[in-house]
């Protein structure tokens, strides 16, 4: 695969995004990449943009970018259009119009602000399909001008519209499942999880991924085979358990990603 030797993830989102300079933050900050220092001016690297930084600098691996989406859309306090768009939205196939209807509603419930000038979240909007969205017609995973993150297979355009797709799989590795899950338990101080709930719950895999129920369980059935869950589908349990052996969290998830 060719180095995007252009811009990185977190200069191309600081460069087409409203949302990164309304804050004053890199896109890298906003997903655990770069965190302050005392020295205002100055910026470090997190223990995750360490890893990246040592095992993918210039980002020739699809998994480097997965983690970018992955913390980036379930920030719902840092970049809510981002957390809205993935994570509840539920029309797969949408205009640009309707989904600006949508997020002016939705922003409101989610922050409880409504005075929210829709030019902003229009703004946001368009930088979320720009970010995401590869027309299925002419689409060239080639170019160098198409967003990367188009190449995740997350939003065609198509005729007008655009429509969310599940990603191609043969290019989706098991442990963006695994990181997800493990964030999700992380977050609600458990070891145990259903399925429905990676489904159908914010910041799941079914929602942040895009995955439908059968890839889903095809992923937890790798998963469970690798012995990084335990699976219990007896007596319609249905639910996915923590190795608690290993105790593993999201960033040795990633670390065990780079070293396979």
């Amino acid at each position: 695969m060719e180095r995007y030797s252009v811009k990185t993830p977190g200069q191309m989102l600081w460069e087409s995004e409203p949302i990164w300079q309304r804050q004053s933050v890199t896109g890298c900050s906003l997903v655990g990449f770069i965190g302050k220092t005392e020295n205002r001016a100055a910026v470090k690297l997190e223990s995750l943009g360490q890893l990246v930084y040592q095992k993918d600098p210039y980002f020739e691996d699809d998994f480097s970018y997965w983690l970018v989406h992955m913390n980036l859309v379930t920030n719902a306090e840092a970049v809510t259009s981002w957390y809205l768009f993935f994570n509840t939205l539920q029309a797969e196939e949408f205009t640009r119009t309707e989904l600006e209807d949508y997020m002016l509603r939705e922003y409101a419930v989610e922050t409880g602000r409504t005075e929210i000038p829709r030019r902003s979240l229009a703004d946001d909007c368009s930088a979320i399909l720009r970010m995401y969205s590869s027309h299925v017609e002419d689409y060239d995973p080639e170019d160098k001008s198409i967003s990367p993150f188009a190449h995740l297979g997350l939003l065609k355009l198509d005729g007008g519209k655009y429509r969310k797709s599940q990603p191609n799989l043969n290019r989706l590795s098991p442990f963006a499942v695994w990181y997800l899950i493990e964030k999700m338990w992380e977050e609600n101080k458990t070891n145990s999880i259903s399925i429905a709930s990676l489904l159908e719950d914010a910041k799941g895999p079914g929602k942040v991924l895009q995955l439908k129920r059968a890839a889903l369980n095809e992923y937890l059935d790798k998963l469970d085979n690798y012995g990084y869950i335990r699976l219990n589908r007896t007596a319609g349990l249905d639910m996915v358990y923590k190795n608690e052996e290993k105790n593993w969290e999201p960033q040795k998830v990633a670390e065990l990603y780079y070293e396979k």
